[in-house]
C-alpha cells in the first residue's frame, strides 16, 4: 500500500514518512499540491495525507481537483494541519471530499492510525451534500471567502513590514550617520592638526579613513534610495524617450573620463513615469561610459524595438563586459562583478533599474562576455 504525503515542510514530511513506513506502508513525499497531482498521474496511490497550507496548490484546491478526477474520486484523503480550524472550516473540507481531518500533534502515530482505518473502511468520511451544481457553487463561495481572509491577513503583514522598513530606514538615516560624521570629523582634525607629526604611512592611513567614511555615506544614501523606491508611486505620462536620453547625454558628456561615441537609434515614446525612467537610462548609460572608458575607441549604442504589446530598449557598449557565470548577480543590490579599485560604484545602480522597470510592469535582462562588451535590455508595456 502506497501513501502519498503532501507536505511543504521537508523535515515534517520525512518524519511522517518514517512513521508510516514503520507501520508497513510505502510512501512518496510531494512538497506541494502541484507536485502531488503530477505523482497521482503517474503512480498508483492508495491514500493521500495532505497538509492544509502550502504554496502553489494548497490542501483545499488539491482535494477539490482530486474529487473531480474520475480516476481519483474515491481515493482516501486525510487532511492535517497544525493550525486551529473552526467548525465552518471543518464542514468545508468535509464537503470538499476529505475523509478525515487530523491535528498535527507532533506524534505521527495518529495519522498512521487514520490511514490504516481508511484503508480498511474506505467508505468512511462525509459524503458530498446536495446536487452537483449547488455543491460546486457553495464550494466556490466558501473558497472565495477563504481567499479574501488570506488576502486581508497578507495586507496586514505587508503593512506591518512596511512600518518596520520605515523604522529601519529612519535608524539608518539618523543613528548610523552620527558616528560616521564623527569618524570623518576626527580624521580631518588629525590631518589638519598633526600633519607635520605624521609620517607618510600615517597620512596614507588617515586618507584611507576619510575615503572609507565617504564610501560608507554613499552606501547609506544608496540603501535609503533603494528602500524609498519601493514605496514610490508610478505616475505615467507619454514620455519622449529620445528627449530623455538627450538630456542625460549632456550630463554624461561632462562627467565622462574620456571620449565616448554615442550612437542613438530610434527611441520610441512610451507611457511611463518620466522621472523614474530617466533614472533607468541614467544608470545604464553611466555604466556604459564607466565600463567602456578603458577602450581605445569606446562605442555606446542606445535604441529600441517595437515588439507588439511592449517596447524593448537597450544600451550596448564595447567595454569590459562580464562573466556569464555571475549574470544572476547583476541586478541584485550591493552585488559587484568587478573590484572597487577597478571601477567605482557601490552596486546599487542596476538593482534600482530592475525595481523601477518591474514597477512599470516590464522586465530587465542582459547579455555579455568578458572583454566583448555588454547589452542591457529593459521592456515596457505600450499601454498606460
Amino acid at each position: 500500500m502506497t501513501t502519498l504525503i503532501v507536505e511543504d515542510n521537508e523535515m515534517a514530511g520525512k518524519l511522517l514518512a518514517i512513521q508510516l513506513e514503520s507501520e508497513g506502508f510505502d510512501t512518496i513525499v510531494a512538497c506541494d499540491g502541484q507536485k502531488a497531482l503530477h505523482i497521482l498521474d503517474s503512480a498508483k496511490i492508495d491514500c493521500v495525507v495532505s497538509d492544509l497550507m502550502m504554496p502553489n496548490i494548497d490542501g483545499y484546491r488539491l482535494i477539490y481537483k482530486i474529487r473531480r478526477d474520475v480516476r481519483l474520486k474515491d481515493l482516501p484523503f486525510i487532511m492535517y494541519s497544525a493550525g486551529t480550524m473552526s467548525a465552518d472550516d471543518e464542514e468545508f473540507i468535509f464537503r470538499l471530499g476529505v475523509n478525515k481531518f487530523v491535528r498535527k500533534t507532533g506524534n505521527a502515530k495518529s495519522i498512521a492510525d487514520a490511514v490504516n482505518h481508511l484503508l480498511i473502511n474506505p467508505g468512511d468520511g462525509s459524503p458530498r451534500k446536495g446536487t452537483e451544481a449547488a455543491h460546486d457553487q457553495w464550494v466556490i463561495e466558501k473558497y472565495n471567502n477563504l481567499l479574501v481572509d488570506k488576502l486581508e491577513d497578507k495586507i496586514m503583514e505587508l503593512e506591518s513590514a512596511n512600518k518596520e522598513l520605515e523604522a529601519f530606514s529612519y535608524s539608518i538615516s539618523h543613528d548610523l550617520r552620527a558616528p560616521l560624521r564623527a569618524l570623518s570629523g576626527y580624521a580631518c582634525i588629525l590631518q589638519d592638526e598633526y600633519d607635520k607629526v605624521l609620517d607618510d604611512e600615517g597620512k596614507r592611513l588617515i586618507n584611507k579613513i576619510g575615503d572609507n567614511a565617504i564610501r560608507m555615506g554613499t552606501l547609506i544614501d544608496s540603501l535609503l534610495g533603494f528602500s524609498r523606491l519601493g514605496k514610490a508611486s508610478v505616475r505615467k505620462t507619454r514620455v519622449d524617450m529620445k528627449a530623455v536620453v538627450e538630456d542625460i547625454l549632456a550630463d554624461i558628456g561632462v562627467k565622462a573620463n574620456g571620449p565616448s561615441i554615442f550612437e542613438i537609434g530610434e527611441l520610441r515614446s512610451v507611457y511611463a513615469d518620466k522621472t523614474l525612467i530617466k533614472q533607468v537610462f541614467f544608470n545604464l548609460m553611466t555604466n556604459a561610459v564607466k565600463f567602456s572608458a578603458g577602450k581605445e575607441s569606446p562605442m555606446i549604442r542606445i535604441a529600441s524595438e517595437d515588439m507588439g504589446n511592449e517596447i524593448i530598449y537597450h544600451v550596448k557598449d564595447n567595454g569590459c563586459g562580464f562573466n556569464k557565470i555571475y549574470i544572476d548577480k547583476l541586478f541584485k543590490v550591493f552585488q559587484r562583478l568587478h573590484a572597487a579599485d577597478e571601477f567605482e560604484g557601490v552596486g546599487v545602480g542596476l538593482a534600482l533599474v530592475k525595481r523601477i522597470v518591474l514597477k512599470h510592469g516590464g522586465n530587465v535582462w542582459a547579455e555579455g562576455n568578458v572583454g566583448e562588451g555588454a547589452i542591457f535590455y529593459f521592456s515596457l508595456p505600450k499601454e498606460a
